[in-house]
C-alpha cells in the first residue's frame, strides 16, 4: 500500500506539539510543587505555633503564661486565611496542568492514528512507534491513575522521563512512514505489540513510584533535610506510594508475561 504523505506529516506536527504541550504542562507541575511546598511550611508552622502555645500554657500561669505568649506571638505564622488563598491558588495550578495532560493526550493519540491510517496498518513497525505508543500509554494510565489531587505531585517526576522518551524516540530512532517488512505483515503485530506496550507504560509508573516511595522512606514527613528533602516534601507518604507501587506492578507482570508467550507463538507461527 502507498504511503499518504500528508497523513504522515501531519503526525508529526502532531507528536511535536503534543511534547510541547507536555513541556509546558511541566512547567506548571514544577510550579505547582513548588506551591505545595509553601503550604505544607505554612501548615506546619501553624501547628507548630499550636503546640508551642499549649506548652507554655501548661508549663507556666498568670504573668509567666502572658510573658511567653507575647514572645510566641513574634513569630511569623501565617494566617488561615492566607494559607486557604495559598492552597486555592496551587490547585488552580494543579487544575490547569491537569488540563494541559489531557490536550497533549489528544495529541499525542491522534498522532498514533495518523501514523496508522498513513501506512495503512496497525502504527507498531518500528521503534519510533513503539515509543509512541509507550509514552502516550504512560500519560494515559497516569491520568487516570492520579485522579486525587494529593497525586497531582507526582507529575513532575512522571513528566520528564516520558519528555525525554518522547524526545529520544523523535530523534535517534525516528523512521520514515512506510509498510512494515513482510516477517511482521502477521496479524500477532498488533496484539503481540499493544500488550507489550501496556506492559512496559504500567511498569515504568510502578518503577517511579517505587523509587518516590524509597525517597520517601529515607526523606519522611516532618524530618526531611537538605535538598532530597525539599523534593520529597510534597509527595504523598511513603506507604501511598509504595501501595501504587505495588498495584501497578501486579498488573504489569502478567501483561509483560503474556506478551512474550504471545510474541513466542508469534514467533512459531512465522
Amino acid at each position: 500500500m502507498q504511503v499518504n504523505q500528508n497523513l504522515s506529516n501531519f503526525s508529526d506536527v502532531s507528536v511535536q506539539t503534543a511534547f510541547v504541550i507536555y513541556a509546558l504542562a511541566l512547567f506548571f507541575a514544577a510550579f505547582y510543587y513548588g506551591k505545595i511546598q509553601t503550604v505544607i511550611d505554612g501548615r506546619r508552622a501553624r501547628d507548630a505555633a499550636k503546640a508551642d502555645e499549649k506548652s507554655k500554657v501548661l508549663v507556666g500561669a498568670g504573668t509567666e503564661t502572658v510573658a511567653s505568649s507575647a514572645s510566641g506571638a513574634d513569630q511569623e505564622v501565617i494566617s488561615l486565611e492566607e494559607l486557604a488563598a495559598r492552597e486555592a491558588k496551587a490547585n488552580k495550578i494543579g487544575g490547569m496542568t491537569q488540563s494541559l495532560i489531557w490536550l497533549g493526550v489528544v495529541l499525542h493519540v491522534v498522532a498514533i492514528v495518523l501514523r496508522g491510517l498513513a501506512t495503512g496498518r496497525f502504527p507498531f513497525g518500528n521503534l519510533y512507534e513503539y515509543v509512541l505508543m509507550v509514552s502516550a500509554g504512560v500519560i494515559v494510565i497516569s491520568s487516570i491513575a492520579l485522579q486525587r489531587k494529593e497525586w497531582r505531585t507526582l507529575w513532575p517526576w512522571i513528566l520528564t522521563p516520558t519528555l525525554a522518551l518522547m524526545f529520544y524516540g523523535s530523534t535517534k530512532l525516528y523512521a520514515e512512514s512506510a509498510p512494515v517488512v513482510p516477517a511482521l505483515q502477521s496479524y500477532w503485530l498488533p496484539i503481540h505489540v499493544t500488550v507489550v506496550s501496556l506492559g512496559a507504560s504500567i511498569g515504568i509508573i510502578s518503577g517511579i513510584a517505587s523509587l518516590l516511595s524509597m525517597l520517601r522512606r529515607w526523606q519522611s514527613k516532618g524530618t526531611e533535610h537538605g535538598i532530597f528533602g525539599k523534593l520529597a516534601k510534597p509527595l504523598p507518604s511513603a506507604n501511598k506510594l509504595d501501595q501504587l507501587a505495588y498495584r501497578l506492578a501486579v498488573i504489569t507482570l502478567p501483561t509483560l508475561g503474556l506478551g512474550i508467550v504471545l510474541g513466542a507463538i508469534w514467533a512459531e507461527s512465522a
